[in-house]
């Protein structure tokens, strides 16, 4: 359960540092809810992993945390598995809960009626096989091109609408765990309403 749980992290903003010969890897993440921050620092403690929370206001625009991890060994593996020449999406994932709404928390946009998860950093080879896995589920995303980086690579969206599954992957997902995100979650509709 934790590997989901920290693949959904990685999926979205979770970074790890390049291992060196001194030091294993440490785990970051930057995010503007603090509360959901403070749900990591607790689900890693509990797995044995200590991290610090401090504000990280380097943009100027609002106020951010910063989570880190000491260096750990376990990480290192999973660099391995995360990064090859860039980050990429293990092959391994398992699409479950538990990863989705860390993904959603940390890269997820409901627009009305049409949900899309941030795959900027990803290859579209890996867009391509992350709406694999949602459509042998019953969820049809669709890639989505939202321009190039600032290092020219194209930037990518999936997204679902309504009339492809969205109520049903919200109920899949199940409730919102952090109130700060409840404004990503897609409220279902009751039969009668």
């Amino acid at each position: 359960k934790f590997l989901s749980y920290f693949d959904g992290l990685m999926i979205s903003d979770g970074s790890l540092t390049v291992p060196t010969s001194a030091s294993a890897c440490r785990y970051q993440q930057t995010c503007v809810c603090k509360e959901w921050l403070d749900e990591v620092k607790l689900v890693f403690a509990e797995n044995g992993i200590e991290s610090t929370i401090s504000p990280d206001n380097r943009d100027g625009r609002r106020p951010s945390w910063n989570l880190q991890t000491f260096s750990y060994d376990q990480f290192c593996c999973q660099y391995h598995r995360w990064y090859k020449k860039e980050k990429e999406v293990p092959r391994d994932i398992k699409m479950d809960s538990v990863f989705l709404k860390n993904w959603i928390y940390g890269d997820g946009t409901l627009i009305k009626t049409s949900f899309r998860l941030c795959c900027d950093s990803f290859s579209e080879t890996d867009v391509d096989w992350l709406i694999s896995v949602f459509g042998n589920r019953g969820f049809v995303f669709n890639r989505v091109f939202m321009g190039l980086s600032k290092l020219g690579s194209p930037k990518w969206r999936i997204s679902l609408c309504k009339k492809n599954g969205l109520e049903s992957f919200f109920k899949y997902v199940g409730d919102c765990d952090v109130d700060f995100f409840s404004y990503k979650w897609y409220k279902c509709k009751n039969k009668g309403d």
